[in-house]
C-alpha cells in the first residue's frame, strides 16, 4: 500500500501515573494511589482545549454535549468554559482508583461535585440539587455511571457519564453533558446520531502491528445504529464493517482512521487524524504507561524512584529517575542502530545512554551518547550509533536517567539502520530585522523520487517564509503548506517525475527565506524537522519508505550592529579587531569595521577555520554598509554542533581587504 507524503502526523505519547508513592491530600489523608493530592503540581490546566474533545451540534434542547476520549490518567483538567458559550468556572479531574474505575474533582475551590447513584440515562437527572455534593472528590466510580458538577459562583450544573477505563486504568472515555439554561434538569436531552470510536490498544507499534478499535458511537432515540463503515488510512476505501475491528498495519506511517455510522435515517462521519503511528525496522519500542511500568520492562534496573511531570503535549506524563537496561538486541548486519527519545519535560540536565556488552546486563557498559538537548512534546532527531566495536551478536541497552540528570521520558525506540538518506537546514546567519535565507539538503542515495516534510520555528523570531526548489531540484514538483505559518509550522512536499530519482550526493533541494524580527534580543533560533502538517517521509520511485537521518540547523542573530562611533562619524579604514575574551567558553564576540569610503556597500565574509585550514563556521556572508560591526560566535560548526577545544582561526574578508586573527577555545 502507497502512502501519501501529506498525511498529517500527531504527537502521540503514553502516560504514566504519578501515583505509585504514598502521597497526602488538603484533607491529610494517606494515599496509596486512590486519593491523591489537590495540587497544580499533578494536574495541568486544559486552557486551550488540550484534550481531545469533541462538542456535538447543539440539538432542540439547552443541554449541550461533546466527548473526551483517550484522557490521561492524572493529565489535564478539563475546563467546561473552553467548550462552552457560558462562564461556568466547572473546572473536573479524574485519577485512577482500581483499573476500572476512577475518582472524580471539582478541580477549583467552587466546583463541588457528586455521584448520581442509580442513574443509567442523564434524562433521569430531573433535579441535579438533590444529590449530595462534595468539597473536593467522589468515588469510585464505574463504566456506566454519572459524576454531577455544580459551581457555587456561578450556579451552573454539568455532568460525566463514564463510558470506558482502558489501558489497565491509563485512559478514560467521557460523554459529557451541560445545561446552559442554569437549571438542575437534564431531562430535555435527547441523543442525535454520532460516530465515536477508540483503540484499547497502544497506538504505537512495529510493523506488522495489529489494533484493535471499539465503536463508542451513540444512536438517536428509537433507532439503533445498522451499519459501520471503517477507514484504516483515510484512503476513502472502507476497510470494514464490522462493529468492533482489528486491522493489521504492514508498513511505516502515521495514520488517521475514519468511521461513518448510520441508522437508516442519518449518517455520522468521525475521522481521528494521525491516530495511529507504526515504525518499521525497529529493534526496540519501549512506551511510559501507568503504574510507572513500561510497555517492555528492563530486565535490569539500578534506580527505579516513581517520578512523573504532566507535560503540555500528548504524552502528558513522563517518566524520569531511573537507571534501568533493556534487551538482548541483536546487532544488526549494518552494525548500526539509530537511537531516538520522545521527552514530555525536563528537569536538570541531561540522560546518558550505555551499550552493554556481552550477556549480563548488569555491566556498567560503554557510554555512548549523553542528551543535553530537549525535544520535548516531539521525537528527537535519530542518533545514530556505529557498533562494529561490539564482539558479540547481541548487546543491551542502557539509559540512565537519575538525578541530577533528569528528562522526562515518555518512550524510546532503537531502528535498525542501513544507508540512510540525510535531510539537513543548514545553519545560516543575519542581522536583526533582515531576511534569511535558510537552505535545506539532501544528500541523496540515488534512489529518492519524493520527500514531504515539516519545519518547526518560532513565530515570534522568524516571520514571512517564502518556500522555493534548490538550484539542484529543478525539475521537482514543490507544494507547500503555509496554512500554519503563523504558529511556526511549514509543510514542504517535493517529487521529481515519475521513473527519475535524486543522483546521489549533496545537493540543495529548497531554500526557505525568513524575515528576522527586528525586536528580538534572541542571538540564535532553531528550526526542526516536524510531522505538522506534513509527515517527514523519503520514497523511492516504487514508494518504498527509505530510512533518513534528519538534523535540525540554527540561525545566528547578530543582535549588534550598525553601532556607530559617534553621530556623524565612520570608520576611515578596515578593521578585524581582537575576539573578547580570549580564550573563551562557551562564547566570544568578533569586531570588525567596514570604512566609509566602501560607499554602496561591500560584500562581507566572516569566517573560521581550524588549523588545518578547514571551514569550521561561515557568521557572515553578505552585503554590508559602511559602520562598526559585531557578532558572536558560539563555538558550534555548520551543523549546529559545539566543537573541541583547540585554537582557531577567524578571517574576514571585505572587498579587496584580508585579515586573519587567532583565537583559543577552552572547554
Amino acid at each position: 500500500m502507497k502512502k501519501s507524503l501529506m498525511c498529517i502526523s500527531a504527537l502521540i505519547g503514553m502516560a504514566i501515573s504519578v501515583f505509585g508513592q504514598t502521597l497526602s491530600n488538603e484533607r491529610g489523608q494517606a494515599s496509596n494511589g486512590i486519593f491523591p493530592p489537590h495540587s497544580a503540581d499533578y494536574a495541568t490546566e486544559d486552557r486551550g482545549g488540550h484534550l481531545d474533545t469533541r462538542v456535538l451540534p447543539d440539538g432542540i434542547h439547552d443541554v449541550k454535549t461533546g466527548f473526551i476520549d483517550d484522557w490521561f490518567e492524572s493529565g489535564h483538567t478539563f475546563a467546561f468554559d473552553n467548550y462552552v458559550s457560558n462562564t461556568t468556572d466547572i473546572v473536573a479531574w479524574w485519577s485512577l482508583a482500581s483499573s476500572n474505575s476512577g475518582w472524580f474533582y471539582g478541580y477549583n475551590a467552587s466546583t463541588k461535585v457528586a455521584i448520581a447513584r442509580g442513574v443509567t440515562d442523564i434524562t433521569q437527572v430531573t433535579d441535579a440539587s438533590v444529590y449530595a455534593y462534595e468539597d473536593w472528590s467522589v468515588g469510585p466510580v464505574r463504566p456506566g455511571e454519572f459524576v454531577l458538577f455544580y459551581n457555587t459562583q456561578t450556579r451552573y450544573y454539568a455532568a460525566f457519564k463514564v463510558d470506558r477505563i482502558y489501558q489497565t486504568g491509563a485512559l478514560i472515555s467521557i460523554t459529557w453533558y451541560f445545561q446552559a439554561d442554569g437549571s438542575a434538569d437534564f431531562s430535555s436531552f435527547s441523543p442525535a446520531l454520532a460516530a465515536r470510536f477508540i483503540t484499547e490498544g497502544v497506538k504505537d507499534g512495529v510493523a506488522p502491528y495489529t489494533i484493535q478499535f471499539t465503536d463508542l458511537s451513540t444512536s438517536a432515540d428509537a433507532l439503533t445504529i445498522t451499519s459501520w463503515e471503517w477507514d484504516f488510512d483515510n484512503d476513502g476505501i472502507i476497510d470494514s464493517r464490522e462493529a468492533n475491528p482489528s486491522w493489521t498495519y504492514v508498513e511505516r506511517g502515521v495514520y488517521s482512521i475514519g468511521l461513518t455510522v448510520s441508522d437508516n435515517v442519518h449518517r455520522s462521519t468521525y475521522v481521528r487524524e494521525a491516530y495511529i503511528n507504526v515504525f518499521e525496522n525497529t529493534a526496540l519500542l519501549v512506551l511510559a504507561q501507568n503504574f510507572f511500568r513500561w510497555s517492555t520492562q528492563p530486565v535490569f534496573s539500578r534506580r527505579r524512584v516513581n517520578s512523573g511531570l504532566p507535560g503540555a503535549c500528548p504524552a502528558q506524563i513522563g517518566y524520569a529517575d531511573f537507571d534501568q537496561t533493556w534487551g538482548p538486541i541483536q546487532v544488526p548486519s549494518s552494525k548500526k542502530i539509530a537511537f531516538s527519545h520522545f521527552e514530555v519535560g525536563k528537569s536538570g540536565q541531561q540522560f546518558d545512554v550505555y551499550i552493554v556488552e556481552g550477556t549480563d546486563p548488569s555491566g556498567a557498559g560503554s557510554l555512548i551518547y549523553s542528551e543535553t538537548n530537549l525535544s520535548s512534546c516531539g521525537w528527537s532527531d535519530a542518533i545514530v550509533f556505529d557498533l562494529s566495536f561490539l564482539r558479540d551478536d547481541n548487546f543491551y541497552l542502557r539509559i540512565d536517567n537519575s538525578p541530577p540528570r533528569s528528562f522526562f521520558i515518555a518512550k524510546f525506540r532503537i531502528d535498525i539502520w542501513e544507508t540512510p538518506s540525510e535531510v539537513l537546514v543548514v545553519n545560516s546567519s543575519a542581522l536583526v530585522g533582515e531576511s534569511v535565507n535558510v537552505p535545506i539538503q539532501l544528500t541523496a542515495q540515488g534512489n529518492e523520487n519524493a520527500l514531504g516534510f515539516s519545519l518547526h520555528f518560532d513565530p515570534a523570531i522568524l516571520s514571512a517564509p517564502q518556500i522555493q526548489l534548490g538550484g539542484e531540484a529543478q525539475g521537482a514538483t514543490l507544494i507547500t503548506n503555509t496554512n500554519s505559518a503563523d504558529s511556526g509550522r511549514l509543510g514542504i512536499t517535493l517529487a521529481l517525475p515519475t521513473g527519475l530519482n535524486f543522483a546521489a550526493g549533496t545537493r540543495e533541494i529548497a531554500v526557505v527565506t525568513f524575515t528576522i524580527n527586528p525586536a528580538t534580543t534572541a542571538d540564535s533560533t532553531r528550526i526542526d524537522f516536524d510531522d505538522l502538517p506534513v509527515a517527514r517521509e523519503v520514497v523511492d520511485a516504487e514508494a518504498n519508505v527509505l530510512q533518513v537521518i534528519w538534523k535540525a540547523g540554527t540561525i545566528t542573530i547578530d543582535i549588534i550592529n550598525s553601532v556607530h562611533e559617534s553621530a556623524g562619524e565612520q570608520p576611515s579604514s578596515f578593521e578585524l579587531g581582537s575576539n573578547f575574551p580570549n580564550p573563551f567558553n562557551p562564547e566570544t564576540i568578533i569586531a570588525y569595521a567596514i570604512p566609509a569610503q566602501a560607499s554602496g556597500g561591500v560584500h562581507v565574509s566572516l569566517r573560521i577555520y581550524n588549523l588545518q585550514g578547514q571551514l569550521v563556521r561561515t557568521l557572515v556572508n553578505q552585503m554590508q554598509q559602511a559602520g562598526r560591526y559585531a557578532i558572536t560566535w558560539d563555538g558550534r560548526n555548520e551543523h549546529g554542533q559545539q566543537v573541541a577545544s583547540g585554537t582557531f582561526i577567524y578571517q574576514l574578508h571585505a572587498g579587496n581587504f584580508l585579515q586573519s586573527r587567532k583565537m583559543a577555545l577552552l572547554r
